[in-house]
């Protein structure tokens, strides 16, 4: 058995995946919205309650797939009796309090922009001193503002969660103090956040799946996505419009070597001290979204993922040989993974969404909008899903089945990720955009016109600056 636990459905279409192939899976979804809607019916098996899900794990053999941070206590309580993959409290701790993270980041020597944390009580100074590149500032938006009128160049503001909520890119300082001083009329702009100077280059996530602290060989998979909405890299920032993934294979990357396989970190990995409590050896995948410099061609580690990505994920399903997704899994919870078995160069996928997609999570996270939340997304509900859904390469996340008909459930309007693989960029991007056009959706929309153009033109950039891709000779 394998127990897929997905509080907002994000691994849903993975665990359909593994159930087709054969494999015996379970989804449960913490989240009551995602079931109050009736996602994924008829799709999958799933359990309706913790209870429901404990009592199938006890088959023998049984492990247990998280596919996000926020469930560490319990991935820890069930680690004990269980193989766990994809969460865990320190996991939690990193996605939660990414300042500290930065903080430890740059006492391993890895290179990190400008970064200044901001924490009603935490910090240690009240102005920045010495050359940094990290400051823990006591203080909020007053003392923010101070300091960015001393600030040149562009800065971005950044949760100090992993939430997007907050973040903010201000091409000049007034701008920056605009946005600041305006915080705290949003939902959660009183809290911490972080300023970080921009830093001019291509951005490219680096993952790598360790086990028990120690790196897993050929897992490293590098990532390129396209996070606004509207083509041109407009709009809203959705997390993941489309995303371009390949692997390694044997190659221990620049990109790792100079960031997260650095020896320091390797060693915090090992035995991980986090505000000061110590925690068991990471156990699970590791992400550094990096920016490589067009100044000076280095790699400037910009946040963390200590979990699995979405939609990159989907991508990474694509390269992965067929039937082997539950394999892949259970040897990583296991601890007996030894790479990703692929069966091509490159894997894509693209968001195919409807309106009123993408809505504010703060309609959503904020008591007092929640009813208008389920409103906004009534509008999409029981829309009919038609064409090739059959096909493998169709990662249905936003539906479910009525009277045999398959529909949109209207969770959150983000229908499906549709992929491809192939030996080229183009390959498995044409793939995915060709089984785009022939689904039937009514007002289906996703960046189709451009969403690769971007992966194309940096994976040039990154081989050209001495960086592996699977196209250097």
């Amino acid at each position: 058995m394998i127990l897929v636990v997905s509080s907002w459905g994000l691994a849903a279409p993975l665990a359909r995946r593994m159930h087709r192939d054969g494999e015996e899976v379970l989804l449960y979804m913490p989240d009551p919205y995602p079931r109050a809607q009736r996602m994924y019916d008829g799709l999958c098996p799933q359990a309706q309650t913790w209870a429901e899900a404990m009592d199938a794990i006890r088959t023998p053999g049984s492990v247990v797939f998280f596919d996000f941070t926020g469930n560490g206590a319990m991935a820890d309580h069930l680690a004990l009796s269980y193989p766990v993959w994809g969460d865990s409290r320190l996991a939690d701790e990193i996605e939660n309090d990414r300042g500290e993270f930065m903080r430890i980041c740059a006492s391993c020597g890895i290179r990190i922009p400008k970064t200044i944390m901001f924490h009603p009580t935490r910090g240690t100074h009240t102005l920045m001193t010495g050359d940094g590149p990290f400051w823990s500032i006591r203080g909020h938006v007053k003392e923010a503002v101070a300091i960015a009128r001393t600030l040149h160049g562009k800065w971005m503001v950044k949760p100090y969660s992993g939430s997007k909520g907050m973040t903010h890119k201000a091409d000049t300082i007034d701008g920056l103090c605009d946005h600041l001083q305006d915080m705290p009329h949003h939902p959660g702009g009183d809290g911490p956040f972080i300023l970080q100077q921009c830093i001019d280059g291509p951005e490219v996530a680096t993952e790598v799946w360790w086990s028990h602290g120690e790196p897993i060989p050929c897992t490293a998979n590098g990532t390129i996505e396209t996070k606004r909405f509207i083509p041109g890299d407009m709009g809203p920032n959705t997390g993941s419009e489309t995303s371009l993934l390949w692997p390694y294979g044997a190659v221990e990357p620049r990109l790792f070597r100079e960031t997260m396989g650095c020896g320091a970190f390797r060693a915090w990995m090992r035995g991980p001290v986090f505000n000061g409590i110590r925690y068991a050896p990471f156990n699970g995948p590791m992400d550094f979204n990096t920016i490589i410099s067009r100044e000076d061609h280095l790699p400037y580690t910009i946040e963390p993922t200590p979990r699995p990505g979405w939609s990159s994920y989907i991508a990474l399903a694509e390269f992965l040989e067929d039937g082997q997704l539950g394999t892949v899994i259970r040897a990583a919870a296991h601890g007996h993974l030894s790479g990703l078995p692929t069966r091509a160069p490159y894997g894509y996928c693209v968001k195919l969404s409807v309106p009123p997609y993408p809505v504010s999570g703060e309609f959503d996270t904020a008591a007092r909008l929640g009813t208008f939340y389920d409103q906004l997304m009534s509008l999409c509900r029981g829309v009919e899903i038609e064409g090739p859904t059959e096909s493998p390469h169709v990662w249905l996340q936003d539906a479910r089945m009525t009277n045999g008909v398959l529909e949109v459930a209207g969770v959150d309007g983000s229908v499906a990720d549709i992929g491809g693989a192939g030996r080229t960029v183009e390959e498995a991007r044409d793939s995915a955009h060709a089984l785009f056009d022939q689904l039937v959706v009514a007002n289906k929309q996703g960046r189709t016109i451009d969403g690769a153009d971007r992966a194309i033109r940096d994976l040039g950039l990154l081989q050209s600056w001495g960086y592996e891709t699977p196209d250097t000779p």
